[in-house]
């Protein structure tokens, strides 16, 4: 489970060639991967970096494991509605001030 700790700031990429455009993100959440249920999977940190339709990706203060799935919920803030998705983890690269993880969403957000 993800819940929002600071409400995204987005703004568009200009210089963005995917078919999805990617918005410029601000804000940290923190989730749980989808282990099984004799397995708790630690907490993880993510300041998020970007988001698009098909994917958000961030900062993350723990490795998360290629193809490990998670649960994602944007919780609702004032007027503007939250949602729930489900993804798996498609690149977490370590760097020096921690993971840099990409997440595909298993849906396509509505836009």
């Amino acid at each position: 489970m993800v819940s929002m700790h600071e409400t995204p700031i987005l703004h568009r990429t200009h210089d963005d060639r995917r078919t999805f455009p990617r918005m410029t993100a601000s804000g940290s959440v923190t989730g749980y991967g989808l282990g099984t249920r004799s397995t708790r999977v630690a907490p993880v940190h993510i300041e998020l970096r970007d988001i698009s339709v098909s994917g958000v990706s961030g900062w993350s203060d723990r490795n998360l494991r290629r193809g490990e799935r998670v649960h994602i919920n944007f919780p609702a803030d004032g007027f503007k509605r939250g949602f729930n998705t489900f993804g798996k983890v498609v690149r977490c690269d370590a760097r020096a001030t921690g993971y840099q993880v990409a997440i595909q969403f298993d849906q396509l957000l509505r836009q």
